[in-house]
């Protein structure tokens, strides 16, 4: 039942492990350097196994940015997660929802759902998106998150189609390249190419047509939207 809370808690968090002009996130874990999420899942997994309590709603309500800090600070290279603060909102308030419906676990969510994606309400994404972290128009961390789930043998959903692609900087960078997806606006292109911040509305917009077009990959192709 942990592990469900331990993906939920740990998807929250992930954002901009390779900060622009700051160094990327990495360790050593267990002998072994790790990067990006590999390493945010390695870490947080070991710190999860010493003390189980970490994944709990009550422990996630009340987790601060000098516990995010501790938790994924490494020996070596030292502190290379951005915004702590941030992050231990997000844990915060996904601990705060929990406690206040009553969810020890993942799993009472995915009960509460009756294990349904989308449909009529309650289903999982609308769920989800009460949460601060997995508020995003495009569902990218619920889809992740339940991707997740689903891989690890521990959930099934009546409705597997509704299942969709997470769409972050990746995707948009490969689609980009590809050129599955092209940007026809002069301005924006320019910031892109430039490698200026684009605006939130600018971020939706982008990610909006790559999902378009991995839909269309996937009917034209007979593979599944995810894989």
């Amino acid at each position: 039942a942990s592990i469900g809370n331990f993906y939920l808690a740990l998807v929250a968090i992930c954002h901009q492990t390779s900060p622009p002009g700051k160094p990327s996130l990495e360790g050593i874990v267990q002998g072994n350097r790790r990067k990006g999420w590999d390493y945010l899942f390695a870490r947080f997994q070991e710190a999860a196994s010493a003390s189980p309590d970490l994944v709990t709603p009550q422990y996630l309500a009340g987790i601060s940015s000098k516990d995010v800090r501790r938790i994924f600070r490494d020996p070596r290279l030292g502190e290379r997660l951005t915004d702590p603060a941030r992050r231990a909102h997000l844990l915060n308030n996904i601990g705060m929802i929990m406690l206040q419906k009553r969810w020890e676990t993942a799993n009472d969510i995915y009960r509460y759902c009756r294990c349904r994606i989308q449909g009529p309400a309650p289903n999982l994404l609308g769920t989800l998106a009460s949460f601060q972290a997995y508020s995003d128009p495009l569902k990218k961390k619920s889809f992740y998150f339940l991707a997740l789930m689903q891989t690890a043998n521990i959930w099934t959903y009546p409705d597997p189609a509704s299942l969709g692609p997470p769409i972050d900087y990746h995707e948009v960078r490969g689609h980009l390249r590809l050129g599955t997806v092209r940007i026809k606006d002069r301005a924006l292109l320019e910031k892109l190419t430039n490698r200026v911040t684009v605006t939130d509305e600018e971020d939706l917009e982008i990610r909006a047509r790559v999902l378009e077009a991995i839909h269309r990959i996937s009917e034209s192709s007979g593979h599944t939207p995810v894989r």
